[in-house]
């Protein structure tokens, strides 16, 4: 899982990439993104690739390339992977912010529990 890990800045368009042949409707992606979160995968980077299996799977297209024309399918792929690969980054983004603000709120909770479970004499 270090191609999807925090080091790798392209691990959202990879995961994006390996999502597109495979096959699965969300609940069949659901165990793929637990055992790739457990491992150490960033959640943008799973929602990425659910994401990608969920809406540009290979037979998906294969079906839409029959009811729609080649140019309106190109644009549809185009916006779809452009999006998922945005949100991807904008999670992992905000997923580092927000544990940042929780690592420097820890000190003053800290000391507020203490405080708190201190009884008076």
């Amino acid at each position: 899982v270090t191609v999807l890990g925090s080091n790798n800045p392209f691990g959202v368009i990879i995961a994006t990439i390996v999502g597109i042949p495979m096959y699965a409707d969300i609940f069949g992606t659901i165990p793929v993104a637990e055992a790739l979160l457990s491992k150490g995968a960033q959640l943008g980077t799973v929602l990425s690739f659910m994401m990608a299996v969920t809406t540009l799977s290979l037979p998906s297209l294969i079906m839409l390339r029959k009811a729609v024309k080649p140019k309106l399918l190109s644009l549809f792929i185009g916006i779809c992977a452009v999006g998922i690969i945005l949100v991807g980054y904008l999670f992992n983004a905000f997923r580092k912010k927000i544990a940042a603000a929780e690592v420097a709120a820890l000190p003053k909770r800290w000391s507020r529990q203490r405080q708190s479970k201190r009884l008076p004499a």
